[in-house]
């Protein structure tokens, strides 16, 4: 049962990360623009998504169970653009929510 759910979360993180892809796509141009003020940008919706810089989900991930949810603070309008995220490519910023949605952190998903 549990492997079945494991296998769920990670074929719909798949699936999440491909349709950002595909969204993202030409983006790069546009990273810092907005639609109009106070929008948001590209860079600062990526950069909200990797949450803030050295924040681990491997404790968080491990805490999760079909009852007894954990809850985890997320704080709305917060997004950690710092000076290192502020450099990054559009390539980049992909490949860091990449390793944030389990793609590279494959032994999560085995346990």
């Amino acid at each position: 049962m549990a492997n079945a759910k494991v296998a769920e979360l990670k074929q719909k993180s798949d699936a999440a990360f491909a349709k950002i892809s595909r969204q993202l796509e030409g983006m790069e141009p546009h990273l810092d623009r907005s639609d109009a003020p106070g929008e948001w940008t590209t860079r600062q919706v990526l950069c909200h998504l990797l949450f803030e810089p050295g924040w681990k989900p491997l404790a968080v991930l491990k805490s999760f169970s079909t009852k007894d949810l954990p809850e985890i603070d997320i704080v709305p309008g917060q997004c950690d653009v710092t000076p290192e995220r502020k450099k990054m490519t559009l390539g980049q910023l992909k490949g860091a929510l990449s390793t944030r949605s389990g793609r590279r952190c494959s032994a999560i998903w085995r346990r």
